[in-house]
């Protein structure tokens, strides 16, 4: 065991702290040390940056998708008849099996984005295998479901609809009732026998 001093100079003035410690260890501290003074000056000066302009973070949405983390931007380009469709279909409990569930029976607004429960449940009660993750500003997740096995939103779309323990629905039976009913035939016509043909739903699910 060696005693050591790790030195530091902050406005002029050299600091010194004494360490007792292998050389192993001593190493490690101060490399520790001086990674975190970089990352503190970094985030620093993103912040000075981004205030004295009017130019995006460093960090800007798409430009690094895939990655764990992402800047949320300030607003997104949304049209606003695909908003009106799709608040309607998030809380349609017609696309269930026995027309009792819809994505908001899970995933409630007023929670979160979730529904509080240690397992969530479907149509008829049923026990799902985990618990509902929040869906607020989900479409920026590099991963889909706890697991990740979907990549995108859209990836994503036949889970909850199909499952058994969730909505138990079916696709046929849900792009019958949306070109049959009255509410929805205009919003999502030209869609619906597209998504008859998995061939061609690539690039539909966005609007269904």
């Amino acid at each position: 065991m060696t005693t050591r001093v790790l030195t530091w100079t902050d406005n002029g003035k050299e600091w010194g702290k004494p360490l007792k410690t292998s050389g192993a260890t001593f190493y490690v501290t101060a490399f520790a040390t001086v990674l975190g003074a970089v990352l503190l000056w970094f985030a620093f000066e993103q912040g000075r940056m981004s205030a004295a302009s009017d130019s995006p973070p460093i960090f800007s949405p798409g430009a690094q998708r895939g990655e764990p983390f992402v800047a949320l931007p300030q607003s997104l380009p949304l049209n606003a008849n695909k908003v009106a469709l799709g608040n309607q279909l998030f809380n349609e409990v017609r696309l269930s099996g026995d027309a009792t569930v819809s994505c908001a029976h899970c995933h409630r607004f007023d929670m979160g984005g979730v529904d509080r429960q240690p397992v969530s449940r479907g149509v008829g009660g049923a026990q799902g295998s985990a618990n509902a993750p929040t869906v607020f500003n989900s479409g920026f997740n590099f991963r889909q479901f706890w697991d990740g096995r979907a990549e995108t939103l859209e990836d994503q779309v036949d889970g909850p609809l199909l499952h058994p323990a969730e909505m138990a629905g079916s696709w046929d039976r849900t792009l019958d009732f949306l070109k049959s009913d009255a509410g929805y035939r205009l919003p999502v016509q030209g869609t619906v026998s597209r998504w008859r043909d998995p061939a061609k739903r690539q690039g539909c699910d966005r609007n269904v």
